[in-house]
């Protein structure tokens, strides 16, 4: 749990970041900034599957 909350913290200002640069400019690049969306990314860049994104198993 502690390890989740170290990751959360900078997440979360990423987020509230994108999210106050994107509210009025691009509103498709907003949906870009939300926990789930971060996470895939994180996945895929360190070689997951976007199935394990989505908390499935790949077949």
């Amino acid at each position: 749990m502690q390890l989740f909350r170290a990751l959360y913290a900078p997440l979360k200002h990423l987020i509230d970041d994108g999210k106050s640069l994107y509210k009025t400019a691009d509103k498709i690049k907003l949906q870009d900034y939300t926990l789930g969306k971060i996470l895939q990314q994180v996945r895929r860049e360190q070689g997951g599957s976007d199935d394990a994104a989505k908390g499935t198993k790949a077949a």
